[in-house]
């Protein structure tokens, strides 16, 4: 027979034991949840409390370096925290640092870790005394900063807007100029053929030159030469060192110069463009010596080139800011040296 009360009393009983079982399920997850959460919390602080008693010890080091009466100190305040060292010697030259991190204070801690390290006295001095030293890239300063210490440079030292170096400040000249990057061994060009001359700036297509290059170490440039004549009287060229874009000439120019179209003669010869400003440039990358001229049919000029004379480049001909193209031949270099080093370095602002 049929109980509609009696399957009511059964699903109330059912109902209250899913709901007795996934009350127990949660109060689990809640209480693994708010351990996992204490842990936590315990580990983060004792991580705290170590690094203080790292910084405790570091400290000590310093103060040693300084004086070698130090011995130690007590309830030094850092971040949330304190640390204490102590100082024991062990021998004449020889000590033992004892530092312990604590949070949130020493007099009633939560948390603390203790380090201890043996330090051993040397005497000797050492050679190392600069509070900062630059390569040749120079060393700039700035903004009201301060450097407590010596300053030692292979490039200028510039500082400006109240700076303050505490210490003496040397600024040493590069290395002696010398040929980096060469194509220099022209043979006699008389007369020109297609694979041992370049003509550009006699047209559009052509208005340009373009010489890719690597440097071999982060050395600044001085200055350039190229083995040219010029046919009728051109107007000065400029001189860029660009950056490469897929095999070309990019968009971007490091440094220029300008060729006086008054030192290039009839006859081939090496003509020297110098650099007014001198980034040192990468090792690792490709740049392109770009010579921009105005084009004339009757005013242009002419460079000597070899084929493939160059391992780390080759040349091109077309226009900045436009298209780019292999030499006719392809594979020519065109004849050049570039120089880097060189000069004197200064201090100033």
């Amino acid at each position: 027979m049929y109980n509609k009360g009696s399957q009511s009393g059964q699903l109330i009983i059912f109902a209250l034991v899913f709901m007795l079982i996934m009350t127990t399920a949660a109060v689990s997850l809640i209480s693994y949840a708010l351990l996992n959460l204490k842990g936590t919390r315990q580990d983060y602080n004792q991580n705290k409390a170590l690094y203080l008693a790292d910084a405790g010890l570091n400290k000590a080091i310093y103060e040693l370096n300084r004086n070698p009466d130090y011995n130690g100190e007590s309830d030094t305040a850092l971040g949330e925290g304190v640390f204490s060292v102590s100082v024991t010697t062990l021998t004449g030259n020889s000590k033992r640092i004892t530092s312990t991190g604590f949070i949130p204070n020493s007099a009633n801690p939560k948390y603390f870790k203790t380090v201890k390290a043996t330090l051993s006295i040397d005497n000797s001095v050492i050679a190392f005394n600069y509070g900062v030293q630059a390569g040749t890239g120079g060393f700039f300063m700035t903004g009201g900063s301060t450097i407590n210490g010596n300053v030692y440079s292979n490039g200028n030292i510039v500082a400006t807007n109240g700076v303050r170096i505490t210490g003496s400040a040397t600024a040493a000249n590069p290395p002696a100029l010398a040929a980096d990057q060469v194509n220099d061994s022209p043979a006699p060009i008389d007369p020109c053929t297609s694979s041992t001359c370049v003509t550009f700036a006699n047209t559009s297509a052509a208005q340009d030159f373009a010489q890719s290059f690597r440097i071999s170490q982060a050395v600044p440039l001085s200055n350039i030469q190229f083995y040219l004549k010029k046919v009728g009287a051109p107007s000065n060229a400029t001189v860029k060192i660009m950056n490469d874009n897929a095999g070309s000439p990019g968009s971007t120019t490091f440094m220029s110069g300008t060729l006086s179209a008054s030192a290039v003669t009839a006859n081939f010869g090496w003509v020297t463009v110098a650099m007014p400003s001198t980034p040192i440039l990468d090792p690792a990358q490709t740049y392109w010596l770009v010579i921009d001229a105005a084009s004339n049919s009757s005013k242009y000029y002419i460079i000597g080139a070899n084929s493939d004379g160059y391992a780390n480049g080759t040349a091109k001909v077309g226009r900045v800011g436009s298209s780019w193209s292999s030499t006719t031949p392809a594979g020519l270099d065109g004849y050049f040296k570039i120089f880097l080093g060189g000069g004197t370095s200064t201090i100033g602002g």
